[in-house]
């Protein structure tokens, strides 16, 4: 499971930008030899976007569902 880094919430959004990939990857097919570079622009690693805190990361925290459950636990007793 994919938490944010800031507020531990689980809603996280993956953006993947394809209105830019795939321009751009047919682009580079009229580029001399373009179709051995045109597959460049998907190795471009996506972003998260978390839709309760509005932050952006590269990379979520991976936790497994159980911890997630615990981490839930502590936050209603607390709150």
């Amino acid at each position: 499971m994919k938490i944010c880094h800031y507020c531990q919430s689980d809603m996280l959004e993956k953006r993947m930008f394809l209105f830019l990939k795939i321009p751009l990857a047919i682009i580079l097919l009229f580029v001399p030899y373009g179709i051995f570079i045109c597959w460049l622009p998907f190795l471009i690693p996506s972003n998260y976007a978390c839709k309760k805190c509005g932050k952006e990361m590269q990379k979520p925290k991976e936790i497994d569902w159980r911890e997630y459950k615990k981490i839930e636990q502590t936050e209603e007793s607390k709150g």
